[in-house]
């Protein structure tokens, strides 16, 4: 027979079995299928097989009898970003570029940004630069310092390509602007190519002239489409590595070339097409660690969408035990894919054979072990391992939420398993506040008062050692601790259990200073409006049937306010706002943000932030996002860019239109523009944006009204359960005013 503390429980619902136990990942949480509607891979698959063409048919390579000129702004000196930069050719107009701190972190660790590109006479030419630069550390407020260039520079027939840069070798103060012409060399060159190279270093480099590898971390296409994709853009850095093998044909490429690549095409995601370009199987000089970054890059990719056959087929075997730190990221993306695939009990092997530091991704995994092991019905084991990690000491605020999602885990079903008096010191554990606190603080006061229970054995998982620090103790003893095994511990003494009062008065006083603590807390979290309804239960049964009433009434108008609340936010979805706030950027910048860092503002939406970080919707998110910008992009390929002179990247006059003669055939039947395709080529490359924009308008509509529907579904689930609530205080209300007036209720 249930205490009338577990049946009144039972009779509110008011928690759920294991609330927290589910899957946590060190990144995104849970392992939720994330939808991804049909089509979107083709849409980026088209941009970027349109970016490429578009640019070839704007950008054409320097006409005969003339000069190109590209101008890249290079990295600062060591610790030094750089805020601006303009340039002045001769007497022309100058071109100029504002860099955000983002951008500026991203030249000083990658460079390059490319200023201009332009076509010119051969001959010398006047260069003046300027470039203003201030400390890394330093604040907004601290005078920056400007270096100036004033140069003339010969150009001959074809491309150069110059990079301009500080002197690196000297103080921020003393520092000279200086240009290198570079010049590109292919991988894998002849010895005669690698004796002029030796030469060079023990001579030097001819006066202004800089010798890269084509396709290496040196070369500027590379370091121009890493500086983009450090940006977030990455359609546009993918444009540039395409091109790049169009730009020296017939010169072979290093393999830091596929490298960048195949990380820009999972980073855009493209997923099939950097299968497809041999990104499972890039060549040796990558690297080990860099080859499986890509894998695990693209298997994370496909796991994200929901692919797990694709993510699963990418893993393909572990790797080597001496490539520890890519083990352990295998050993977790594996185990999430098996655990969304259902299969718990591989899974569990897969986490089981851990043998990371005690770490905080370590312990995310062990986390994982035990949902799987309770999932799978090993139960005991589950539990044994949930208070592992709930006696762990978090260092940090990471893993302090881990360890009290874990502790509330424990503690409710051990409450709901009719066993109190064992729930009692593990809900203790967990933190005053934080995100789980208040919830904890609920549970809590239900299990003084139903402290029922026996003594519940821990279970041999397998991994105990008697000897050696323990686990738990890391971060407070000694740094050998990290040297353990995560799954080891001290012993198996039994759970504890609190042997509570046999008074139910003393026990009913207990719970309230417990439930006391959060009364004051937000009206709008169902933990708080469910403790009003806990205490009036518990006042009630003290015979304090007017303080009773009190809380009863005060629960019925903070539940009446959320659902008013709840049913603005319903309005607030439905409307414009809701996709304004969604792709609001305070940065005011037009690069594509991933991340939960632009969660839309209003009060409204406060009922489903929880929703919103979620990793389902976050998908739909950035893949509606990356809608936007590719919507943006297409405007900005309007037909009117095909009349501009190809001269620069922010500046120049555009020309007079000229009239569009017939595409070429080759190119109106789907091939590439060729060398000079700029007015030929216009009217069949609007014909493609124009069809291409009516996709994705199309796919921008699907993909909002699957977000709302998924925000709507949870707003749906609120509203049913405070409905309950409201149901079950206006039952209380009405009974405890009939047992007073003897029938008469209000």
């Amino acid at each position: 027979m249930k205490s009338p503390a577990l049946r009144w429980l039972a009779g509110l619902a008011v928690l759920v079995l294991l609330p927290g136990l589910a899957y946590a990942e060190a990144g995104t949480t849970g392992a939720e299928e994330a939808p991804n509607p049909p089509g979107i891979e083709d849409l980026k698959q088209a941009m970027l097989e349109l970016g490429v063409d578009h640019v070839q048919a704007v950008e054409p390579p320097a006409a005969a009898g003339s000069a190109l000129l590209q101008l890249f702004i290079g990295p600062g000196a060591s610790g030094v970003r750089v805020l601006s930069a303009s340039l002045t050719i001769d007497d022309q107009s100058p071109t100029g570029h504002d860099f955000t701190p983002s951008e500026s972190a991203a030249l000083d660790r990658i460079g390059l940004y490319r200023l201009t590109r332009q076509e010119l006479v051969p001959g010398d030419h006047r260069l003046r630069a300027k470039l203003v630069l201030r400390p890394a550390d330093a604040a907004d407020s601290v005078e920056s310092t400007t270096l100036d260039l004033d140069q003339a520079v010969g150009l001959g027939a074809g491309t150069t390509e110059i990079e301009l840069q500080p002197d690196r070798e000297s103080p921020l103060g003393a520092a000279q602007l200086k240009l290198s012409s570079l010049v590109r060399q292919p991988f894998g060159a002849d010895q005669g190519w690698f004796l002029s190279r030796l030469l060079a270093s023990v001579l030097g480099e001819p006066s202004g002239q800089r010798h890269v590898v084509a396709g290496s971390d040196d070369d500027p296409a590379v370091r121009y489409a890493r500086f983009l994709a450090a940006n977030a853009q990455y359609l546009d850095a993918a444009v540039a590595l395409e091109r790049l093998p169009r730009q020296v044909p017939g010169m072979a490429l290093a393999p830091a070339y596929s490298l960048a690549r195949c990380r820009v095409l999972v980073q855009y995601g493209l997923l099939e097409h950097a299968r497809a370009a041999g990104c499972l199987a890039l060549p040796e000089g990558v690297g080990v660690d860099n080859a499986w970054d890509v894998r695990l890059g693209l298997a994370e990719a496909y796991l994200q969408r929901g692919a797990y056959a694709a993510a699963d087929e990418v893993l393909e075997a572990p790797p080597a035990r001496r490539e520890k730190a890519v083990q352990s990221r295998w050993q977790d993306l594996k185990s999430r894919i098996l655990i969304a695939q259902g299969q718990l009990g591989v899974a569990a092997d897969v986490l089981q054979g851990n043998s990371a530091a005690a770490d905080y991704d370590s312990y995310v995994r062990y986390y994982n072990l035990a949902v799987a092991y309770v999932a799978a019905g090993r139960v005991d084991q589950g539990l044994t391992i949930l208070d592992r990690v709930g006696q762990l000491h978090g260092a940090s605020p990471a893993l302090q939420a881990l360890v009290d999602r874990a502790n509330l885990a424990l503690g409710a079903y051990f409450l709901r398993d009719g066993q109190g008096g064992t729930a009692i010191p593990i809900l203790e554990r967990i933190g005053t506040t934080g995100r789980y606190a208040n919830r904890a603080f609920l549970d809590l006061g239900w299990a003084w008062l139903a402290p029922e229970g026996v003594v519940h054995e821990r279970t041999e998982i397998g991994d105990e050692r008697t000897v050696g620090v323990p686990p738990e103790s890391a971060g407070k003893g000694s740094g050998r601790a990290y040297d353990q095994n995560v799954y080891q511990r001290y012993d198996l003494t039994p759970f504890t259990r609190v042997h509570a009062s046999d008074d139910r008065e003393a026990r009913l006083k207990r719970a309230l200073a417990v439930w006391s603590q959060i009364l004051d807390r937000d009206p709008e979290d169902e933990a708080v409006q469910e403790t009003l309804l806990a205490v009036a239960y518990a006042l009630d049964q003290l015979d304090a049937h007017e303080e009773s009433v009190k809380y009863l009434e005060k629960a019925r108008v903070e539940l009446d306010l959320s659902l008013r609340g709840l049913g603005d936010t319903v309005k607030y979805v439905d409307g414009s706002r809701f996709v304004e706030d969604l792709l609001r950027d305070p940065s005011q910048s037009n690069r594509f943000e991933r991340g939960l860092g632009h969660l839309p503002p209003p009060a409204e939406a406060q009922y489903v932030f929880e929703t919103l970080a979620g990793p389902r919707f976050q998908s739909l998110l950035a893949d509606y996002r990356d809608l936007q910008v590719m919507a943006g992009q297409l405007s900005r390929w309007a037909p009117q860019s095909f009349t501009m002179e190809a001269s620069t990247d922010g500046a120049g006059a555009a020309a007079p239109a000229q009239p569009v003669p017939d595409a070429p055939a080759d190119v109106a039947d789907g091939g590439s523009p060729g060398p000079d395709c700029r007015a030929p080529c216009a009217g069949i490359l609007a014909g493609r944006i124009a069809d291409l924009r009516e996709q994705v308008d199309a796919a921008q509509a699907v993909h909002l009204a699957r977000m709302r529907q998924q925000v709507t579904s949870d707003l749906d689930a609120q509203i049913r359960w405070r409905l309950h609530l409201l149901e079950v205080t206006r039952f209380q209300l009405a009974r405890t005013y009939d047992d007073s007036s003897g029938g008469a209720s209000p």
